[in-house]
């Protein structure tokens, strides 16, 4: 993956061992080259997407483990 894209993440299928399951991954990724703001703004955005998923609970959307 490379982190020169404005939008540094990926998703990806993993098996999870303990639950025994598919599960999707999602990794973000800061670029090194990115200002502090930047980042700052990053981390806010990947965070409350975070906390927006974890209080999602509907059939048709992945229920967020962490």
């Amino acid at each position: 993956m490379s982190t020169s894209h404005s939008n540094p993440k990926s998703i990806t299928q993993a098996f999870d061992l303990e639950e025994l399951r598919y599960v999707c991954c999602k990794i973000h990724q800061i670029n090194e080259n990115w200002t502090t703001s930047q980042k700052k703004s990053y981390f806010r955005h990947a965070t409350r997407e975070y906390e927006i998923q974890k209080s999602l609970d509907h059939p048709r959307v992945v229920q967020l483990y962490d």
